[in-house]
Protein backbone atom coordinates (compact mmCIF):
# COMPACT_ATOMS: atom_id res chain seq x y z
CA UNK A 1 0.00 0.00 0.00
CA UNK A 2 2.78 2.39 0.95
CA UNK A 3 4.75 1.48 -2.18
CA UNK A 4 1.77 2.27 -4.41
CA UNK A 5 1.19 5.60 -2.66
CA UNK A 6 4.87 6.51 -2.99
CA UNK A 7 4.82 5.56 -6.67
CA UNK A 8 1.84 7.85 -7.29
CA UNK A 9 3.33 10.70 -5.28
CA UNK A 10 6.63 10.43 -7.15
CA UNK A 11 4.92 10.62 -10.53
CA UNK A 12 2.91 13.59 -9.29
CA UNK A 13 6.14 15.39 -8.36
CA UNK A 14 7.56 14.61 -11.79
CA UNK A 15 4.39 15.97 -13.39
CA UNK A 16 4.78 19.22 -11.44
CA UNK A 17 8.40 19.44 -12.60
CA UNK A 18 7.37 19.02 -16.24
CA UNK A 19 4.62 21.64 -15.76
CA UNK A 20 7.21 24.07 -14.36
CA UNK A 21 9.45 23.55 -17.39
CA UNK A 22 6.47 24.13 -19.69
CA UNK A 23 5.69 27.42 -17.92
CA UNK A 24 9.25 28.52 -18.60
CA UNK A 25 8.98 27.28 -22.20
CA UNK A 26 5.66 28.89 -23.13
CA UNK A 27 5.56 32.24 -21.32
CA UNK A 28 8.61 33.92 -22.96
CA UNK A 29 6.98 33.37 -26.37
CA UNK A 30 4.06 35.55 -25.21
CA UNK A 31 5.72 38.61 -23.65
CA UNK A 32 2.73 40.81 -24.45
CA UNK A 33 1.18 39.46 -21.27
CA UNK A 34 3.65 41.66 -19.39
CA UNK A 35 3.70 44.60 -21.76
CA UNK A 36 7.35 44.09 -22.71
CA UNK A 37 8.87 43.84 -26.18
CA UNK A 38 9.44 40.33 -27.55
CA UNK A 39 12.84 38.76 -27.95
CA UNK A 40 14.18 38.22 -31.46
CA UNK A 41 12.44 35.36 -33.24
CA UNK A 42 15.62 33.31 -33.67
CA UNK A 43 16.27 33.49 -29.90
CA UNK A 44 12.75 32.36 -29.04
CA UNK A 45 13.01 29.51 -31.53
CA UNK A 46 16.30 28.29 -30.02
CA UNK A 47 14.93 28.73 -26.52
CA UNK A 48 11.81 26.66 -27.20
CA UNK A 49 13.79 24.01 -29.11
CA UNK A 50 15.87 23.45 -25.97
CA UNK A 51 13.13 23.87 -23.35
CA UNK A 52 10.78 21.28 -24.85
CA UNK A 53 13.41 18.49 -24.86
CA UNK A 54 14.16 19.41 -21.23
CA UNK A 55 10.52 18.73 -20.37
CA UNK A 56 10.97 15.32 -21.98
CA UNK A 57 14.20 14.77 -20.03
CA UNK A 58 12.50 15.56 -16.72
CA UNK A 59 9.61 13.22 -17.59
CA UNK A 60 11.99 10.44 -18.65
CA UNK A 61 14.28 10.77 -15.63
CA UNK A 62 11.25 10.89 -13.35
CA UNK A 63 9.80 7.74 -14.88
CA UNK A 64 13.08 5.85 -14.72
CA UNK A 65 13.56 6.73 -11.02
CA UNK A 66 9.99 5.77 -10.06
CA UNK A 67 11.04 2.46 -8.51
CA UNK A 68 13.77 3.88 -6.28
CA UNK A 69 12.61 3.26 -2.74
CA UNK A 70 14.00 3.91 0.72
CA UNK A 71 13.81 2.01 3.99
CA UNK A 72 14.69 5.08 6.06
CA UNK A 73 12.08 5.73 8.75
CA UNK A 74 11.11 9.31 9.60
CA UNK A 75 12.07 10.62 13.03
CA UNK A 76 9.17 11.41 15.39
CA UNK A 77 8.80 15.17 15.79
CA UNK A 78 8.06 16.38 19.30
CA UNK A 79 5.16 18.87 19.25
CA UNK A 80 7.01 21.25 21.58
CA UNK A 81 9.86 21.56 19.06
CA UNK A 82 7.39 22.31 16.27
CA UNK A 83 5.63 24.93 18.41
CA UNK A 84 8.91 26.65 19.33
CA UNK A 85 10.06 26.87 15.70
CA UNK A 86 6.61 28.00 14.50
CA UNK A 87 6.14 30.74 17.12
CA UNK A 88 9.73 31.95 16.79
CA UNK A 89 9.42 31.90 13.02
CA UNK A 90 6.21 33.93 13.06
CA UNK A 91 7.74 36.68 15.17
CA UNK A 92 11.07 36.77 13.34
CA UNK A 93 9.81 36.38 9.76
CA UNK A 94 7.16 39.03 10.36
CA UNK A 95 9.96 41.55 10.99
CA UNK A 96 12.63 40.08 8.67
CA UNK A 97 10.87 38.42 5.72
CA UNK A 98 12.68 37.13 2.66
CA UNK A 99 11.12 39.82 0.50
CA UNK A 100 12.89 42.53 2.56
CA UNK A 101 15.92 40.94 4.22
CA UNK A 102 18.14 38.40 2.45
CA UNK A 103 21.62 39.19 3.78
CA UNK A 104 23.34 39.90 7.07
CA UNK A 105 22.70 38.29 10.45
CA UNK A 106 18.95 38.96 10.26
CA UNK A 107 18.68 37.26 6.88
CA UNK A 108 20.73 34.30 8.14
CA UNK A 109 18.44 33.82 11.15
CA UNK A 110 15.41 33.99 8.84
CA UNK A 111 17.00 31.27 6.71
CA UNK A 112 17.52 29.13 9.82
CA UNK A 113 13.81 29.31 10.68
CA UNK A 114 12.89 28.32 7.10
CA UNK A 115 15.23 25.34 7.13
CA UNK A 116 14.19 24.24 10.63
CA UNK A 117 10.50 24.24 9.74
CA UNK A 118 11.25 22.48 6.46
CA UNK A 119 13.22 19.75 8.23
CA UNK A 120 10.44 19.32 10.79
CA UNK A 121 7.89 18.74 8.03
CA UNK A 122 10.23 16.36 6.19
CA UNK A 123 10.64 14.25 9.31
CA UNK A 124 6.98 13.98 10.27
CA UNK A 125 5.61 10.47 10.37
CA UNK A 126 2.95 10.52 7.67
CA UNK A 127 1.23 7.51 9.24
CA UNK A 128 0.79 9.39 12.54
CA UNK A 129 -0.77 12.48 10.95
CA UNK A 130 -4.53 12.28 11.14
CA UNK A 131 -6.65 14.98 9.49
CA UNK A 132 -6.61 17.43 12.46
CA UNK A 133 -2.83 17.17 12.96
CA UNK A 134 -2.11 17.46 9.27
CA UNK A 135 -4.39 20.47 8.98
CA UNK A 136 -2.53 22.17 11.84
CA UNK A 137 0.81 21.69 10.08
CA UNK A 138 -0.65 22.85 6.76
CA UNK A 139 -2.03 26.03 8.33
CA UNK A 140 1.21 26.66 10.22
CA UNK A 141 3.23 26.29 7.01
CA UNK A 142 0.87 28.62 5.12
CA UNK A 143 1.11 31.24 7.89
CA UNK A 144 4.92 31.15 7.86
CA UNK A 145 4.92 31.41 4.07
CA UNK A 146 2.56 34.41 4.26
CA UNK A 147 4.80 36.19 6.78
CA UNK A 148 8.02 35.40 4.93
CA UNK A 149 6.65 35.82 1.39
CA UNK A 150 9.08 33.22 0.10
CA UNK A 151 7.88 30.03 -1.52
CA UNK A 152 10.75 27.61 -2.03
CA UNK A 153 10.80 25.76 1.29
CA UNK A 154 7.20 26.34 2.32
CA UNK A 155 5.63 25.31 -0.99
CA UNK A 156 7.52 22.00 -1.03
CA UNK A 157 6.53 21.48 2.63
CA UNK A 158 2.87 22.02 1.72
CA UNK A 159 3.13 19.58 -1.19
CA UNK A 160 4.64 16.95 1.11
CA UNK A 161 1.89 17.46 3.69
CA UNK A 162 -0.98 17.35 1.20
CA UNK A 163 0.04 14.93 -1.54
CA UNK A 164 -0.17 11.90 0.73
CA UNK A 165 -3.96 12.17 0.59
CA UNK A 166 -4.84 12.57 -3.06
CA UNK A 167 -3.51 14.53 -6.00
CA UNK A 168 -6.48 16.91 -5.65
CA UNK A 169 -5.08 17.93 -2.25
CA UNK A 170 -2.08 19.65 -3.85
CA UNK A 171 -4.35 22.38 -5.23
CA UNK A 172 -4.35 24.35 -1.92
CA UNK A 173 -0.56 24.20 -1.86
CA UNK A 174 -0.23 25.51 -5.40
CA UNK A 175 -2.87 28.20 -4.80
CA UNK A 176 -1.03 29.27 -1.63
CA UNK A 177 2.22 29.62 -3.56
CA UNK A 178 0.47 31.62 -6.27
CA UNK A 179 -1.19 33.86 -3.69
CA UNK A 180 2.21 34.70 -2.19
CA UNK A 181 3.54 35.44 -5.67
CA UNK A 182 0.47 37.55 -6.39
CA UNK A 183 0.97 39.55 -3.19
CA UNK A 184 4.62 40.13 -4.06
CA UNK A 185 3.72 41.19 -7.60
CA UNK A 186 1.92 44.27 -6.27
CA UNK A 187 -0.86 43.89 -8.84
CA UNK A 188 -4.12 45.57 -7.85
CA UNK A 189 -6.36 44.44 -10.71
CA UNK A 190 -8.17 41.60 -9.01
CA UNK A 191 -7.32 38.17 -7.67
CA UNK A 192 -7.54 36.28 -10.98
CA UNK A 193 -5.29 38.80 -12.72
CA UNK A 194 -2.78 38.63 -9.88
CA UNK A 195 -2.68 34.82 -10.06
CA UNK A 196 -2.26 34.92 -13.85
CA UNK A 197 0.48 37.51 -13.49
CA UNK A 198 2.19 35.36 -10.86
CA UNK A 199 2.28 32.30 -13.14
CA UNK A 200 3.41 34.36 -16.11
CA UNK A 201 5.91 36.26 -13.98
CA UNK A 202 7.56 33.03 -12.90
CA UNK A 203 8.05 31.99 -16.51
CA UNK A 204 9.11 35.42 -17.70
CA UNK A 205 11.57 36.23 -14.92
CA UNK A 206 13.06 32.74 -14.95
CA UNK A 207 13.74 32.92 -18.68
CA UNK A 208 15.66 36.20 -18.62
CA UNK A 209 18.98 34.60 -17.75
CA UNK A 210 18.62 32.15 -20.65
CA UNK A 211 18.10 35.00 -23.12
CA UNK A 212 21.13 36.80 -21.65
CA UNK A 213 23.20 33.73 -22.49
CA UNK A 214 21.64 33.42 -25.95
CA UNK A 215 22.58 37.05 -26.66
CA UNK A 216 26.28 36.46 -25.96
CA UNK A 217 28.64 36.50 -28.95
CA UNK A 218 30.15 33.22 -30.06
CA UNK A 219 33.72 34.21 -29.21
CA UNK A 220 35.16 34.99 -25.82
CA UNK A 221 33.62 32.22 -23.72
CA UNK A 222 33.67 28.45 -23.95
CA UNK A 223 30.07 27.36 -23.40
CA UNK A 224 31.10 23.79 -22.64
CA UNK A 225 32.70 25.00 -19.40
CA UNK A 226 29.50 26.09 -17.54
CA UNK A 227 27.83 22.82 -18.62
CA UNK A 228 30.62 20.81 -17.03
CA UNK A 229 30.72 23.07 -13.97
CA UNK A 230 26.98 22.55 -13.46
CA UNK A 231 27.38 18.79 -13.89
CA UNK A 232 29.99 18.64 -11.13
CA UNK A 233 28.19 21.13 -8.86
CA UNK A 234 27.17 18.44 -6.31
CA UNK A 235 30.87 17.91 -5.57
CA UNK A 236 31.96 21.56 -5.68
CA UNK A 237 28.99 23.28 -3.97
CA UNK A 238 30.67 23.37 -0.55
CA UNK A 239 33.92 24.70 -2.02
CA UNK A 240 31.95 27.39 -3.86
CA UNK A 241 30.13 28.50 -0.71
CA UNK A 242 33.32 28.70 1.34
CA UNK A 243 35.19 30.55 -1.41
CA UNK A 244 32.39 33.11 -1.77
CA UNK A 245 32.35 33.68 1.99
CA UNK A 246 36.09 34.35 1.89
CA UNK A 247 35.77 36.57 -1.20
CA UNK A 248 37.83 34.21 -3.33
CA UNK A 249 37.04 33.95 -7.07
CA UNK A 250 34.84 30.95 -7.91
CA UNK A 251 34.81 31.13 -11.72
CA UNK A 252 36.57 27.78 -11.81
CA UNK A 253 33.75 26.00 -9.95
CA UNK A 254 30.51 27.97 -10.26
CA UNK A 255 28.79 28.01 -13.65
CA UNK A 256 26.65 31.04 -12.80
CA UNK A 257 29.68 33.06 -11.73
CA UNK A 258 31.55 32.01 -14.86
CA UNK A 259 28.72 33.20 -17.12
CA UNK A 260 27.76 36.12 -14.87
CA UNK A 261 31.18 37.74 -14.93
CA UNK A 262 31.26 37.63 -18.72
CA UNK A 263 27.70 38.93 -19.08
CA UNK A 264 28.32 41.76 -16.62
CA UNK A 265 31.55 42.73 -18.39
CA UNK A 266 29.71 42.99 -21.71
CA UNK A 267 26.36 44.46 -20.64
CA UNK A 268 26.93 45.85 -17.13
CA UNK A 269 23.89 43.79 -16.04
CA UNK A 270 23.73 41.15 -13.32
CA UNK A 271 23.06 37.53 -14.26
CA UNK A 272 20.20 36.76 -14.10
CA UNK A 273 18.87 40.34 -14.32
CA UNK A 274 15.67 39.90 -12.27
CA UNK A 275 16.56 37.12 -9.85
CA UNK A 276 14.50 34.37 -11.50
CA UNK A 277 16.39 31.33 -12.78
CA UNK A 278 15.83 28.47 -15.20
CA UNK A 279 18.39 25.67 -15.26
CA UNK A 280 18.56 25.75 -19.05
CA UNK A 281 20.77 28.87 -18.79
CA UNK A 282 23.92 26.92 -18.04
CA UNK A 283 23.54 24.40 -20.87
CA UNK A 284 21.72 25.99 -23.81
CA UNK A 285 24.72 27.35 -25.71
CA UNK A 286 26.73 24.11 -25.54
CA UNK A 287 24.64 22.43 -28.25
CA UNK A 288 24.37 18.65 -28.22
CA UNK A 289 27.00 18.47 -25.47
CA UNK A 290 24.85 20.74 -23.30
CA UNK A 291 21.76 18.57 -23.81
CA UNK A 292 23.73 15.48 -22.78
CA UNK A 293 25.03 17.33 -19.72
CA UNK A 294 21.60 18.59 -18.68
CA UNK A 295 20.17 15.07 -19.04
CA UNK A 296 22.93 13.80 -16.74
CA UNK A 297 22.42 16.74 -14.40
CA UNK A 298 18.68 16.09 -13.97
CA UNK A 299 19.39 12.38 -13.45
CA UNK A 300 21.89 13.20 -10.70
CA UNK A 301 19.46 15.70 -9.16
CA UNK A 302 16.65 13.15 -8.90
CA UNK A 303 18.76 10.14 -7.90
CA UNK A 304 20.91 11.91 -5.28
CA UNK A 305 18.07 13.96 -3.79
CA UNK A 306 15.83 10.90 -3.50
CA UNK A 307 18.68 8.92 -1.95
CA UNK A 308 19.24 11.62 0.67
CA UNK A 309 15.66 12.49 1.61
CA UNK A 310 13.17 9.77 0.65
CA UNK A 311 11.67 7.81 3.53
CA UNK A 312 9.80 4.52 3.59
CA UNK A 313 6.60 6.53 3.89
CA UNK A 314 7.01 9.23 1.26
CA UNK A 315 9.25 10.17 -1.74
CA UNK A 316 10.27 13.55 -0.30
CA UNK A 317 13.31 13.79 -2.55
CA UNK A 318 11.11 13.72 -5.65
CA UNK A 319 9.50 16.99 -4.57
CA UNK A 320 12.77 18.64 -3.50
CA UNK A 321 14.26 17.76 -6.89
CA UNK A 322 11.70 20.06 -8.54
CA UNK A 323 13.73 22.97 -7.17
CA UNK A 324 16.71 21.96 -9.34
CA UNK A 325 14.74 23.30 -12.31
CA UNK A 326 14.40 26.81 -10.89
CA UNK A 327 17.69 27.15 -8.99
CA UNK A 328 21.25 27.60 -10.16
CA UNK A 329 23.39 24.47 -9.57
CA UNK A 330 25.39 26.10 -6.76
CA UNK A 331 22.22 27.36 -5.06
CA UNK A 332 20.40 24.04 -5.37
CA UNK A 333 23.19 21.84 -4.08
CA UNK A 334 24.00 24.28 -1.29
CA UNK A 335 20.35 24.03 -0.21
CA UNK A 336 20.48 20.22 -0.42
CA UNK A 337 23.66 20.22 1.67
CA UNK A 338 22.21 22.51 4.36
CA UNK A 339 18.93 20.59 4.61
CA UNK A 340 20.78 17.27 4.72
CA UNK A 341 23.12 18.41 7.51
CA UNK A 342 20.26 19.84 9.59
CA UNK A 343 18.20 16.68 8.95
CA UNK A 344 21.12 14.50 10.00
CA UNK A 345 21.59 16.44 13.24
CA UNK A 346 17.84 16.32 13.81
CA UNK A 347 17.79 12.55 13.37
CA UNK A 348 20.76 12.00 15.69
CA UNK A 349 19.22 14.16 18.42
CA UNK A 350 15.96 12.24 17.97
CA UNK A 351 17.79 8.93 18.41
CA UNK A 352 19.49 10.18 21.57
CA UNK A 353 16.18 11.39 23.03
CA UNK A 354 14.44 8.10 22.22
CA UNK A 355 17.32 6.11 23.72
CA UNK A 356 17.19 8.20 26.91
CA UNK A 357 13.45 7.64 27.18
CA UNK A 358 14.00 3.87 27.12
CA UNK A 359 16.70 3.88 29.83
CA UNK A 360 15.37 2.29 33.06
CA UNK A 361 14.53 4.73 35.87
CA UNK A 362 17.34 3.39 38.08
CA UNK A 363 19.87 4.03 35.34
CA UNK A 364 18.53 7.56 34.87
CA UNK A 365 18.96 8.15 38.61
CA UNK A 366 22.52 6.92 38.45
CA UNK A 367 23.24 9.19 35.51
CA UNK A 368 21.72 12.14 37.35
CA UNK A 369 23.72 11.35 40.46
Amino acid sequence: MTHGRNYTAHLLAVGLGVALVMIYAIVPANPEIFGVPPWPTFMIAEYVRSALPLAGIVAGVGYLTRTRTSTREPVPVHPILAIIVFVGGCFWLHDYPWVDVREGIEGSISAVFRVFWFVIVLNLRQSDLNWPKRLVYVLATAILMFFDQSRTYFLIALLVLLTNFNWIAIIPAIVSGLMVAAIRSGQNQGFVHSITFAVGGEGYLGSQGVFQVLALPDGGVNFWIPSMQALFAPMTALITVIAKRLDYPVDLFDSSTYLGNYIEALTDQPYPPMGGFFILSEFIRAGWFGMICIALYMTIAFVVTKRLFDTAEFPIGSFIAILSIKSSPATYWNMVLVVFVVSYIFRQVGKIVRSAEHVPLTDKSEITA
